[in-house]
């Protein structure tokens, strides 16, 4: 069954949200901003059926939600006819703004957006960039799956995944001395993850 962009979107939101336990705050902000943006130019009549129908998402998702039935695979099974190029990757932007948006994220927020990344082809190179510029790693709580954030795959060879690691710790060590604090903060995170993934592959 073919859904519509806003179900599709609305849903994989509340997804999102959904994997601390509840929408917080900035989160539930985050959600209406973009139905606000959506309806800025419809008059009152299209801006309320449009708002009934974002509302019957909004239900719907909260209830498959608690009786665990919203699926991202069936979800996004048919994002391709939903939505062009440009439109998947500003979904995707979104995605990381709902992420980023209480200033915490959980791995599995992480493992999620890789999963989103896959369903929807996109190019891993620029989520990566999107992933440390929205959501930078002193975000995530608990354990993190360094290779992933790091840009690793399964895929790559040990030598590869050495190399891959040679490249990732010039681009961070050059930042190191950004004037700016966070970028500063986020090299000095991302070179000690190399450092760790580089004792690992020494064992």
């Amino acid at each position: 069954m073919i859904k519509t962009e806003e179900e599709v979107i609305i849903k994989t939101l509340l997804l999102i949200s959904s994997i601390d336990g509840s929408m917080e705050e900035e989160e539930a902000k985050k959600l209406k901003k973009w139905a606000n943006d959506r309806m800025r130019y419809f008059d009152l009549d299209r801006k309320r059926t449009e708002k009934a129908r974002y509302n019957k998402y909004i239900k719907e998702g909260y209830f498959e939600i608690k009786n665990k039935e919203l699926n991202l695979e069936k979800l996004l099974v048919n994002i391709d006819i939903l939505m062009d190029k440009n439109e998947k990757y500003e979904f995707y932007v979104l995605c990381l703004e709902m992420v980023g948006s209480d200033e915490k994220a959980f791995k599995e927020e992480l493992q999620l957006l890789k999963k989103i990344e896959k369903l929807m082809n996109l190019d891993e190179v620029y989520c990566r960039q999107q992933r440390y510029k929205i959501v930078p790693v002193n975000m995530y709580l608990g354990d993190i799956d360094k290779e992933p954030l790091i840009g690793i795959t399964k895929s790559m060879t040990l030598t590869e995944r050495k190399s891959h690691l040679t490249g990732e710790y010039k681009k961070w060590n050059v930042r190191v001395g950004h004037s700016d604090p966070k970028i500063r903060e986020q090299a000095e995170q991302m070179i000690h993850i190399i450092a760790e993934l580089r004792k690992e592959y020494k064992n």
